[in-house]
């Protein structure tokens, strides 16, 4: 959870190529919404100020940290927000569509069935059978509410059996999945598979009792996926990360691959021949960020890059782009230099190369832990992130 201030907010940033960049091959996409597709840009800059996606709270909230998922012609994000009283901390959700300029095109939603008691992890969305998802997960339970792409409730709250935390939802074949765990203790990591209401079809154990933490998974477009762990040595202060692949059901693929680095968190994108794999190596500063190509196993396929990054790193996100490239984005501080904070995008191609130089595209505003989507045609992109500032 963000501090808590009394105009924290939830903001979004519209990102846009300069017009230098050539066509990619046609894709199909909804004449209401498409833009000319493009691919192998290097320069991306602001398309405007800002966009509150979220009221300004008040001083007794804290704004937590949601998900955003791209519609049919824009985005749906979801948020929470926690209030402290006499009875403890609560945390409501609410879920609002916008448009790529980051508008807002519905009024917010509130779900009440996921008004939970402080100690839930973030609500996560998904997009699968029968529109969408929000998977929540509480001290003694996950919470599955299905709801369609405008964040319209489509069938009851559905309470799974007490796993602990979940997360890493996706959408599956006739439904979604997601992975169960219990953070800090021995408990083994378990695949849910439900269908499009929510009800169980089946469970699986992707990894036996461990100390580890299961942070993200990266599904492919056969159903296979890479699961994203770490543990960290409380005395060294070192991060060991795994990659592990399992098929839709949750056997194991392949062995695990371990990252030869001081490495967290890992976040990936997919590409024709694998993935980008891009992580922080702690250092004093929290610099650099690292970019590796790997395959669908999780071994590498090329050489370790750094971004050319400066300052202090507060938060990085990856999107995929059209024709396997990806745009990344990192927020920096630079303390007693102007200006103090400045947010940076980046395009790489699927090998890992950088496709240019770093633009500066957000300066003054602190928009650490941000969240990235990359539009169909290749040509906008959309930063979410909580202003707290």
């Amino acid at each position: 959870m963000r501090r808590q201030h009394p105009t924290c907010a939830l903001v979004a940033l519209a990102l846009g190529l300069l017009p230098s960049c050539y066509l990619a091959h046609e894709r199909d996409a909804p004449e209401t919404c498409s833009v000319e597709p493009m691919r192998n840009c290097t320069t991306w800059v602001a398309l405007g100020p800002p966009t509150t996606i979220s009221t300004p709270l008040r001083g007794d909230e804290g704004l937590r940290e949601g998900s955003v998922i791209a519609d049919d012609c824009g985005v749906l994000i979801a948020w929470g927000i926690s209030t402290l009283d006499a009875s403890g901390t609560r945390v409501r959700h609410e879920t609002r569509t916008a448009d790529w300029s980051g508008a807002p095109t519905t009024a917010s939603i509130r779900h009440p069935t996921l008004d939970v008691e402080v100690g839930v992890g973030p609500a996560q969305l998904a997009r699968g059978a029968g529109g969408a998802a929000i998977v929540l997960g509480t001290d003694d339970a996950c919470l599955f509410l299905p709801i369609d792409l405008e964040g319209r409730e489509r069938g009851p709250t559905v309470r799974a059996d007490a796993r602990g935390l979940c997360g890493a939802v996706a959408g599956s074949e006739g439904g979604y999945s997601y992975l169960t765990t219990r953070p800090g203790s021995m408990g083994p990591v378990e695949l849910q598979t439900v269908d499009p209401a929510g009800a169980e079809i089946a469970v699986a154990t992707l990894f036996g009792p461990s100390l580890r933490t299961v942070w993200s998974r990266l599904v492919f477009d056969d159903g296979t996926f890479l699961a994203y762990s770490f543990s960290e040595d409380f005395i060294t202060m070192r991060y060991t990360s795994r990659l592990q692949r399992f098929d839709a059901a949750g056997l194991a693929r392949a062995a695990e691959v371990e990252i030869d680095e001081n490495a967290v968190p890992v976040v990936l994108s997919p590409t024709p021949r694998g993935a980008l794999a891009v992580w922080a190596t702690p250092a004093p500063g929290g610099l650099p960020i690292r970019i590796r190509p790997i395959d669908r196993d999780g071994a590498p396929t090329g050489e370790t890059r750094d971004a050319p990054a400066e300052g202090a790193l507060y938060g990085f996100a990856l999107a995929p782009a059209p024709d396997g490239d990806a745009l990344l984005v990192w927020t920096e501080n630079h303390f007693d230099s102007a200006p103090e904070w400045e947010l940076r995008a980046l395009a790489l191609a699927p090998d890992g190369t950088l496709r240019g130089e770093p633009t500066s595209v957000l300066t003054d505003e602190n928009t650490g832990a941000p969240q990235l989507l990359v539009d169909p045609s290749g040509a906008r992109a959309l930063v979410v992130f909580a202003d707290d500032t």
